[in-house]
């Protein structure tokens, strides 16, 4: 349909309308490690690891020597109770909204281990 207004949908639509919400709501932010953290953190409720190497900063300056030959690259990370197929296409797509411009980037899903999931029991 063309409304986008039907009810309920499932669980996997309401995490892509959050997901396109958080990317647009953080496109001020985008670039920075924080904006990028708090942009998977809305949208799957678990904050991410985010891991950069290269010569890449987040704000680097546009002149002056690049340190190295490493192309930059960023590295997202994100640990779910639960993870479906999908949840790695949402946080790739959410991490290309959010990353510094031009960066490539690589996702990863994986099951959070038991240490890792916050529980009060």
């Amino acid at each position: 349909g063309t409304g986008g207004a039907t009810a309920g949908g499932s669980e996997g639509e309401r995490r892509l309308r959050a997901a396109v919400a958080a990317a647009t709501y953080l496109h001020r932010v985008r670039g920075t490690r924080r904006g990028l953290s708090e942009a998977v953190r809305l949208v799957f409720g678990v904050t991410p690891q985010i891991t950069e190497s290269g010569a890449a900063e987040w704000h680097a300056r546009p002149l002056g020597p690049v340190p190295g030959d490493h192309r930059p690259h960023l590295h997202v990370s994100l640990a779910l109770p639960d993870p479906a197929p999908a949840d790695a296409y949402r946080l790739d797509a959410l991490v290309a909204a959010a990353r510094p411009a031009h960066m490539p980037y690589t996702v990863k899903v994986t099951a959070a281990t038991a240490a890792e999931r916050t529980t009060d029991r």
